[in-house]
């Protein structure tokens, strides 16, 4: 008996390779395998999930409790500051509050204070009590261009070179920097030293925010 060959199996005809058929997915399975993944996932590392959490939880708590407290202490100070002021004890408040911005506010005023009434030791002190205070905050210049001028009344020769370390940072406030000019200016014009009057002056005028310290140099010129 005669039969007909095989036909070849082709990729190209998948009728003729019932082996290579597409085979029917079961959608209910797959459905099932994901959650079944997702299951086993929590299952291996549900510890180090919540883990994760607890710490995050933590963190936030701690940043926000920090923050109550900070605002909290700052409260405190501002109100022991007042209370200092209108009981004239603002030393103890200093001695309390030492290395705040409000113990160097305090400090800048009791030296400001001394500096009035020519205690220049006490000046002394507290100006560089409120220099240290206040290292990160725009008023440490006006405690540093305050030590000058203490210095400058004990010993002219030490004050003089703090006015002129001051005059040369360029990190101090253009405004500081020329009050300190100013006093240079002066000094030199005493002297005769018209170079350096000159010198001074021009620089001075080339800075921008000099306040009235320009209006004052032109004046004495």
């Amino acid at each position: 008996m005669h039969r007909e060959p095989k036909k070849p199996k082709n990729p190209l005809f998948p009728d003729n390779d019932k082996d290579n058929a597409p085979k029917t997915v079961d959608i209910s399975n797959v459905e099932m395998s994901a959650e079944e993944r997702i299951t086993t996932y929590w299952s291996n590392n549900k510890s180090s999930i919540i883990g994760a959490i607890i710490i995050s939880a933590i963190v936030i708590i701690c940043v926000q409790g920090f923050k109550i407290a900070e605002q909290k202490s700052e409260s405190e100070r501002q109100t022991a500051y007042e209370v200092a002021k209108l009981e004239n004890s603002l030393e103890n408040f200093i001695e309390t509050y030492a290395e705040t911005v409000l113990g160097g506010f305090a400090a800048l005023e009791l030296a400001n204070a001394a500096y009035e009434d020519s205690d220049y030791t006490k000046a002394l002190q507290y100006y560089t009590a409120a220099e240290n205070a206040l290292s990160n905050h725009p008023l440490k210049d006006k405690a540093s261009i305050g030590l000058a001028f203490t210095r400058y009344q004990m010993d002219s020769s030490e004050g003089l070179s703090a006015l002129e370390s001051l005059f040369a940072d360029s990190t101090k406030l253009e405004s500081v920097r020329a009050e300190a000019g100013y006093i240079l200016l002066v000094d030199a014009k005493s002297k005769g030293d018209e170079a350096k009057v000159k010198a001074f002056a021009e620089t001075i005028n080339a800075f921008e925010n000099a306040g009235n310290w320009k209006f004052r140099i032109n004046q004495f010129l």
